[in-house]
């Protein structure tokens, strides 16, 4: 049994391609936070405002991830975006959550950088 999988269905229509970024179904608990995550706070009233949109909307974006560094082997994925869906889905007891998986670092940087900045 794969650890990550594709999800079952794509939908395709005319006028429509397939993004260079592919979406996996990644456990929950294969997901560790970066410790360099800019943002440190994350409130319990956000989680489960996310949580409650999650339940009635489903998750609308995925959250973006890379392999952890140091645990590669292991098949472990660092969070590069999307920290409160993630907690989200761990206060749900979600076992899988929508990911998109990146490698490049400064990719992965810049993405945690704007979605932070995006905040502020």
């Amino acid at each position: 049994m794969s650890a990550v999988s594709m999800p079952d269905e794509v939908v395709h229509r005319d006028g429509i391609e397939e993004a260079p970024a592919r979406e996996y179904m990644v456990p929950v608990a294969r997901i560790m936070g970066d410790p360099k995550q800019g943002r440190k706070r994350f409130t319990d009233e956000a989680i489960r405002q996310m949580a409650d949109s999650i339940e009635a909307d489903g998750l609308i974006h995925a959250v973006v991830l890379k392999p952890a560094p140091d645990h590669a082997e292991s098949g472990m994925f660092m969070l590069v975006a999307g920290e409160t869906r993630w907690r989200a889905h761990q206060l749900l007891g979600r076992k899988l959550i929508r990911a998109v998986i990146r490698t490049a670092d400064a990719q992965s940087y810049m993405i945690g950088l704007v979605e932070n900045l995006v905040r502020t």
